[in-house]
């Protein structure tokens, strides 16, 4: 994996601060996957695991990202020619994102005929990240906090096998829901990204939030 790859990467800012395209491309790549499972469960998107190809993605993102949108204003172009302009850089965006442990990939036979054609799923984390990123907003932070519960309460659902870790942290979460701090929480997970803080993968970013927690309660 590369070195310089990092969740930070993601957030990365111009000296306007305003996120830069490649950051600001990589965090609607992480929100397509809310267009994608609305009004379902984490459970069902755990069992159905929904996938889409790059055509899927591209095509959303020509009409939703700015900068595409920008770039493309008043070109004599066709969708289609335009969904194909954008291959190579996202099939690299969605590399990346692999790497960070938010995205997989796999292959699925074509509608038509018997050749088998890349697709993506996003991972557990990967669904995570992009509801932390749709809190980022005000008119969707509510939502997006409830989103978070839900994914949480699901990866840490306690059994007869779980580890301390995971009863820690369904108890911590499921604590801090009933008390309604859980809100405070994800405003955590947004100061950390907002810091200068080296954010590996998303084990980087729950870490410094549980510790900027710990000593916020002490």
């Amino acid at each position: 994996m590369d070195s310089s790859l990092t969740l930070n990467s993601i957030f990365q800012r111009n000296s306007n601060d305003t996120f830069t395209n490649k950051a600001a491309l990589d965090q609607d790549i992480l929100r397509y996957s809310v267009i994608i499972t609305r009004d379902q469960t984490p459970e069902q998107i755990y069992k159905n695991s929904p996938n889409f190809t790059h055509r899927n993605l591209a095509k959303w993102l020509i009409k939703n990202n700015p900068e595409f949108i920008t770039f493309y204003e008043g070109k004599d172009m066709t969708d289609s020619d335009k969904i194909e302009n954008t291959q190579k850089r996202l099939k690299k965006r969605l590399k990346d994102l692999e790497l960070l442990g938010l995205v997989k990939h796999g292959k699925a036979k074509q509608q038509k005929g018997t050749a088998e054609i890349p697709v993506y799923t996003y991972s557990r984390p990967g669904y995570i990240l992009a509801w932390i990123i749709e809190s980022f907003n005000p008119n969707r932070r509510d939502g997006a906090n409830n989103e978070i519960y839900n994914w949480l309460e699901m990866i840490y659902s306690i059994d007869n096998h779980s580890s301390s870790n995971v009863i820690f942290y369904a108890h911590l979460f499921k604590k801090c829901k009933e008390t309604g701090q859980f809100d405070y929480i994800v405003s955590l997970f947004r100061e950390v990204i907002n810091s200068n803080i080296y954010l590996k993968n998303m084990n980087y970013l729950f870490n410094e939030t549980l510790i900027l927690l710990c000593c916020m309660i002490h």
